[in-house]
């Protein structure tokens, strides 16, 4: 190897570096400030569109740029005015129908208890395993129910955090040339047009996968509401978020997700027809969002083997947590360009 191509690799492997430490600090130890920012972009860039239509007819960036924020800002408020005071109804109502919710699971699983002795006999491990399932419900139902509240009104405290978002979008909007044409400026002196275009398409994936995650999610939890308000399963605004924000754990969420219908169609309303009704129409929405709209909408942004992604959420989300599971997709694509970029680097290298 010369010496050039030594100087070569060297600036690869510094700049591959330079990729994991910044994914890192923005996904892991940022993580409020790069949430703020996608979110402040995603505003901006949905704005933008009147924005420019407005400037064709003589409005100044700054006037068109207020006003659009303003109407999209009407249309959140308008929209979060309808489906808040109902989520939080319902949550209040599900917080007060624990107890007897425990009670009908004790019920059912007694009347199952019964079911298998009278088939079975009396077996000391089925004893056991019932009993202790039913301790289990009794001692873990109310602390999951206070800690869940908890979590809520931390998450709507945090949301008054975020008026800053519609400030940093306007100001995306009215310097969106300047500071789009400085950063690829910024990065192509410093690094060549070679790292610029690795940037490229990591920003394309990125903003690419993002903007297909929230199509899905508003789509799957749309559908899973209209199904199981039409079944007649209490909670539907819940169990139709908790069944759109499973897509933020690829492959996984979905299974987890449709527990708690399942679990209320048994435990509330003791039907064996509605849990069947809720089973179907959940797993009938995933399985053609998950094998027809989610790979047409993805097949542009981003294209991971399954096997990896489920080793990227297995592998981040031990380091990490939750948060290692929800970036796990975004950090393997950024890998994967990364890597499919230096691959003919490295076989060179090997040659």
């Amino acid at each position: 190897m010369t010496k050039g191509q030594q100087k070569t690799y060297f600036e690869h492997i510094v700049f591959f570096a330079l990729i994991i430490g910044l994914v890192y600090l923005l996904f892991f130890k940022v993580v409020f400030f790069t949430v703020v920012l996608i979110f402040s972009y995603f505003l901006s860039e949905s704005v933008y569109p009147l924005v420019k239509l407005t400037n064709r007819i003589g409005i100044p960036t700054w006037l068109s740029s207020l006003f659009g924020l303003l109407i999209a800002l009407t249309l959140i408020v308008f929209i979060f005015s309808l489906i808040v005071p109902v989520l939080i109804q319902q949550i209040n109502n599900l917080d007060k129908s624990i107890p007897q919710l425990i009670v009908n699971l004790e019920n059912v699983l007694n009347r199952l208890y019964y079911s298998i002795l009278a088939r079975f006999g009396w077996r000391r491990e089925v004893i056991v395993f019932l009993n202790g399932l039913v301790s289990n419900i009794q001692t873990s139902a109310p602390s999951f129910a206070l800690s869940s509240m908890f979590s809520i009104i931390k998450g709507l405290t945090a949301l008054s955090a975020l008026v800053i978002i519609p400030i940093i979008s306007y100001f995306m909007l009215i310097s969106r040339n300047y500071y789009r044409a400085s950063l690829k400026n910024f990065i192509y002196n410093i690094l060549g047009e070679n790292y610029l275009n690795i940037f490229i398409q990591i920003y394309q994936m990125s903003i690419g996968y993002i903007k297909g995650l929230l199509i899905i999610i508003f789509i799957v939890t749309i559908l899973t509401y209209i199904g199981f308000k039409i079944v007649g399963l209490d909670y539907s605004i819940i169990f139709a978020l908790l069944s759109g924000l499973a897509y933020l754990v690829p492959y996984i969420g979905s299974i987890v997700a449709i527990i708690p219908p399942l679990f209320l169609s048994i435990a509330i309303n003791k039907s064996l027809l509605l849990t069947l009704e809720v089973g179907l129409i959940f797993i009938s929405i995933h399985f053609i969002i998950g094998n027809i709209v989610a790979p047409f909408i993805f097949s542009k942004a981003i294209n991971i083997n399954p096997l990896l992604a489920l080793v990227s959420i297995l592998f981040f989300g031990e380091l990490y947590g939750v948060l290692g599971i929800i970036f796990a997709i975004p950090i393997a694509g950024i890998i994967t360009i990364i890597y499919k970029n230096f691959e003919p680097i490295l076989k060179n290298r090997r040659g």
